[in-house]
């Protein structure tokens, strides 16, 4: 998992995690743990299989991994694996082959923290910015914004990521951007957001960050 996280590539924990409850109206303390230890360890999502398909208690079993969900994240900014990956970034092995897209996600953690920021608006055509950000499960939410139908499929599956298909064809899409989280109604006037892009002529990918004010 600690790889994948690395990488940046999305981690789905299933197979039986609250299996006691395709009988029982209440899992296991085992299981319970299962599922906070995969959250901790930097999973990006927890997949439910018979409890719910064949179950008896299927409502209460989404529920139930619901609660240890939100119970666990609590808890993930000083026990999860988020600030053991920043730290091996900058510290530790990370550090030798460290990428300017890495470089860039890294100060996207560091101004969300040092300002309270709630969200990251970030235009993507493959999706490898939103997820290079998600891998350090960060508090705020990643709003993603693509043009490909099939990047805004897979960010699904990103922890803290909420992709948009947006229609602009223009090369700098800030306006179109913006006109839609405003209209969303997620972001109030004044509020500040980070706004990542690739501004380097023929490079591929994001480069820059810019902190906006949005009025």
């Amino acid at each position: 998992m600690q790889k994948a996280n690395v990488l940046g590539r999305p981690v789905i924990t299933a197979t039986q995690m609250l299996v006691s409850m395709t009988d029982n109206i209440r899992p296991t303390r085992a299981e319970v743990t299962d599922v906070a230890n995969a959250i901790l360890d930097g999973t990006d999502a927890v997949m439910l299989s018979e409890e719910t398909s064949i179950g008896k208690y299927p409502v209460e079993t989404v529920a139930m991994m619901a609660k240890i969900a939100r119970s666990t994240e609590e808890k993930r900014s000083t026990l999860g694996p988020g600030r053991n990956l920043v730290d091996y970034f900058r510290k530790g092995k990370g550090r030798e082959g460290i990428t300017i897209n890495d470089v860039v996600s890294l100060n996207v953690i560091e101004s969300m923290d040092a300002l309270g920021i709630r969200y990251v608006l970030t235009p993507t055509r493959s999706g490898n910015t939103p997820r290079s950000i998600s891998r350090f499960k960060p508090e705020a939410w990643i709003l993603a914004f693509t043009r490909n139908p099939a990047t805004l499929k897979f960010l699904a599956f990103s922890y803290g990521v909420c992709p948009f298909l947006i229609s602009s064809e223009k090369e700098y899409w800030h306006g179109a951007i913006l006109d839609s989280i405003r209209d969303s109604g997620l972001i109030k006037p004044g509020e500040r957001v980070v706004l990542t892009e690739g501004i380097s002529p023929g490079r591929e990918g994001t480069d820059s960050l810019i902190i906006l004010t949005v009025d």
